[in-house]
């Protein structure tokens, strides 16, 4: 989950930095970074064996960037340009990443982070 959400998040950075929407959402610099930002963090736990770690961190913060949204829209519309949309889609991929961080087993043959 961790290279999928990485290279998702990577792209979507990349492109909200040389366009001002993607598939129907607006895009600016500060959420286009966060996104980018998280999406390389992302691709380097994997190639650091911290998948795990990187799953139920980043998961635990994109359910808060989401329930925050909700909870105070205005503010997260001035900073990030979010919207409810936004906000839903953060908790989706905050919930995805927890789910896979905190409840899945590792796959067979692998060790679990220690973090």
């Amino acid at each position: 989950m961790a290279l999928i959400a990485g290279v998702v998040l990577t792209a979507v950075g990349l492109v909200g930095l040389f366009g001002t929407t993607l598939l129907g959402f607006g895009l600016n610099t500060p959420h286009s970074l966060l996104h980018l930002a998280s999406g390389l963090l992302g691709m380097w736990a994997v190639w650091k064996g911290l998948s795990r770690a990187y799953n139920q961190w980043l998961g635990g913060f994109y359910l808060l960037l989401g329930l925050l949204g909700f909870m105070a829209g205005g503010f997260m519309a001035s900073l990030l340009g979010a919207d409810t949309t936004d906000h839903w889609w953060h908790l989706f991929l905050g919930a995805a990443l927890a789910l896979t961080g905190f409840v899945l087993k590792s796959a067979p043959g692998t060790q679990p982070s220690s973090s």
